[in-house]
């Protein structure tokens, strides 16, 4: 399912960003800058099944993926957040979550290379 969306919606991001495309890569460097340490946060979290402390850092990350255009880790995101309000596993959704992240600011670091 993931794999089918693009890393990022460049022209969402864009569109975003106020059509200015320097405005879109600063934000989704911004992002993955903050990203590195929202993710070991909620491994933390996980590691000691914090379910309500996840959701509020899941919740605080999905407002800035909002205006991103990072599809796939906004997906995942959705997936993994809407698991734990519904009570689900969340041993099922917490890996692909981690996945995205990793490829999100692996795929931003190499915006200009």
């Amino acid at each position: 399912m993931l794999m089918n969306q693009p890393i990022i919606d460049w022209q969402l991001s864009i569109q975003l960003a106020g059509n200015n495309r320097n405005h879109a890569k600063e934000f989704l460097q911004l992002l993955a800058s903050d990203l590195s340490h929202q993710l070991e946060i909620i491994r933390n979290l996980v590691k000691y099944d914090q379910k309500d402390q996840i959701k509020k850092e899941l919740h605080k990350l999905l407002g800035g993926l909002s205006y991103s255009g990072a599809s796939r880790l906004k997906a995942a995101t959705i997936a993994f957040h809407d698991a734990l309000k519904n009570n689900e596993d969340i041993s099922h959704f917490f890996l692909p979550f981690e996945t995205e992240v990793e490829i999100f600011i692996e795929h931003v670091k190499n915006i200009d290379k």
